[in-house]
Parts: C-alpha cells; structure tokens; sequence
C-alpha cells in the first residue's frame, strides 16, 4: 500500500487502468506521429512554425461581420447583373423578332455601314469650326443667333408679302406676262446700268491713281478737256465745275448752278461718262496715241448727241486707236473703221 500511495494510486486494478491509459496514449502518440511524419514530409515542425510566423505577418485576418457585410453586397450586385441580364434578354428577343434571321441582321449592319461611310465623307466636306470662334459652344451661340433674325426677318418678308398681295389687288390689272418683259427690261437695265457702275468706278480708280502722280496744278488739263468733251455733247447746256481732291466730279449748267448726277438723265449721265473716258485717256496718252475701248455707250444718246457723239469718237481715233463694241449695224457705219462681224 505504501508502494502504492507512492505513485498515486490506491490499488492494483487503479494501477492497471492507469497502465492501459497510458499504454493507449503511447500508441496514438506513436500513431499521431507517424501521420504527421507523412504530412510533414521532409519538413520539420520547426520549419511550420516558421512559415506560420510568416503568415501571420502577411494574412489580415477578416471579422465575421465584414464576410457578411461583402456577401450582401455581392447579392445585391448578382441581383443588379441578373436584372441587367434580364432586360438585355428582352431587347435580345425584341431584335430577334425584328429582324427575324441572322441573314437579315446582316443586311441591315451593312446598310448601317453604307450609312455610316456616306455620313462620314459629308462630315469630311464640311469646313472646319471659323478661327473666330474659340468654342464649338459660341459657334453655335451665333448660328442661334443668326437663325432667330433670319425668322424675324422671314416673318417680316411674309407680313410685306401679305401686304403686296394686299396692294396689288389695287392696282390696275395687268397680264403676268406683260409684268415679266417688264421685270426682264428692268433686270436688263440694272445689269447695264450696274456694269456701267463698275467701269466708273474703275475709271475714278484710275483717275486717283493718275492724281497721285500729278501734283494740284495738273487737274487743270484733266478739267479742260473733260468741259471741251461735255459742253459738245450736252450744246453748251453742262460744264465741268469742280474736280476735287478724290476725282468726284460736280456739274453746272449754263447758269453756272451745280447740277447733282442723280437728278440727270440717263442719256447726259452717258455723256458725262463718255467725256471723261475720252478726257482720261487723252491725259494719259497725251501726244504718245494709246488704246481706248468702248463697249455700245452711244445706245441711250438721243440722235443729236449720238452724232456729236460719233464726231467726237472719230475726231479722238485721229491720234489714238479705238475699239468699238456694238449689236447695232447702224451705229457701226456711223462710226465708220474697219468692222469686224462676230456671229
């Protein structure tokens, strides 16, 4: 008993249970330690320990909650992608019973391609964005602008247009036909009268230009011939009164008060042209003989002035070449000169 209390027990059979405890914990350490050999391989438990220590470094361990928290979300956007997936299924089956078959898909992708070239070669013709603008914005800002006064002012061409309707229900009838050899004899006079416009102005170009070189007291030939011209064609009845510093010129009748070119006819308006064509060039040409060429200016002369006028041209061909332009045969014997036909 004495044995006994020494190593803690009480009795044999206490003895014996101990002795098949610990008999059973020695096989399954043994059997424990075999398993473990074979999960462990080459490596040792020391080395474990190590990679552990390693892990714990570099895994953040996640809380529960967390997991959770990220599991909901990714429902919620499961949820959202299937209901995306669902409605792209509608659109889908809505196309495919549009188009019915690949084949006629296809066809319509081509025609959309055919579409979209043509498109793409006009967007190339078109002019880029005006340097004036800094934006595509204050582009378009203008184009607004420009539209809304273009309907005002088309709003007002419309009420005009009521009006004249209005207003020719007044006037005294009168044939289309006769309004439209009306309105191609006006068209016809304003483009001559408008080309007649532009040669003046060319002329007084010209004549700035002769000024420049010409100090003041040279204006006075210009002035002399310009009124031995005029006082021809018109009898006596106009003269040269002034030619100021910019070339324009001002008339004056016999009683010596200045006459503005807008209150003469056209006929004296084709005398004073004609008379500083002949004035010009003689002063430019002087003594030396130069080119005058004359397109049909005798046509709105009265026969009186027209004769003058004639007189005038073949006096001036005497030291100068003159090439006459004209559709009247008449006018061209009167002129007189080699006549060249044109057909």
């Amino acid at each position: 008993n004495q044995k006994f209390s020494l190593y803690g027990v009480k009795s044999i059979e206490e003895d014996k249970q101990l002795c098949k405890r610990l008999t059973k914990i020695n096989n399954d350490i043994a059997t424990l330690s075999s398993q473990l050999e074979i999960i462990l391989g080459d490596e040792t438990r020391e080395d474990l320990e190590t990679k552990l220590e390693g892990l714990d470094k570099v895994l953040d361990i996640r809380d529960i909650q967390e997991i959770k928290e990220d599991i909901e979300n990714k429902n919620d956007e499961l949820l959202t992608v299937r209901v995306e997936q669902s409605t792209i299924g509608k659109e889908l089956n809505a196309l495919t019973e549009k188009y019915i078959t690949r084949e006629t898909l296809l066809d319509k992708i081509i025609d959309f391609r055919v579409d979209l070239k043509e498109i793409t070669q006009e967007l190339s013709t078109l002019k880029e964005r005006p340097a004036e603008f800094e934006t595509i914005e204050s582009y378009f800002e203008k184009l607004d602008e420009i539209r809304s006064k273009f309907e005002e002012y088309n709003e007002d061409y419309h009420t005009k247009k009521e009006n004249y309707f209005d207003i020719e229900k007044d006037m005294p009838d009168t044939s289309y036909e006769e309004l439209e050899k009306d309105y191609e004899y006006s068209q016809a006079q304003f483009e001559r009268l408008l080309n007649r416009g532009k040669k003046l102005l060319k002329l007084r170009d010209t004549f700035k230009s002769v000024k420049d070189r010409m100090d003041g007291d040279t204006n006075k030939p210009l002035v002399d011939s310009m009124s031995k011209y005029l006082n021809i064609l018109t009898g006596g009845n106009y003269k040269i009164d002034n030619l100021d510093d910019s070339l324009n010129v001002k008339l004056a009748n016999n009683k010596d008060s200045e006459m503005p070119l807008k209150l003469l006819s056209t006929g004296t308006k084709d005398s004073v042209s004609l008379a500083v064509r002949l004035s010009l060039a003689e002063t430019l040409h002087g003594e030396d003989g130069g080119l005058l060429v004359l397109d049909d200016c005798l046509v709105d002369l009265d026969p009186e002035r027209k004769r003058l006028a004639v007189e005038m041209i073949k006096e001036f061909s005497q030291k100068h070449q003159v090439i006459f332009t004209t559709c009247n045969p008449v006018t061209a014997e009167e002129l007189g000169g080699k006549i060249i036909s044109l057909r």
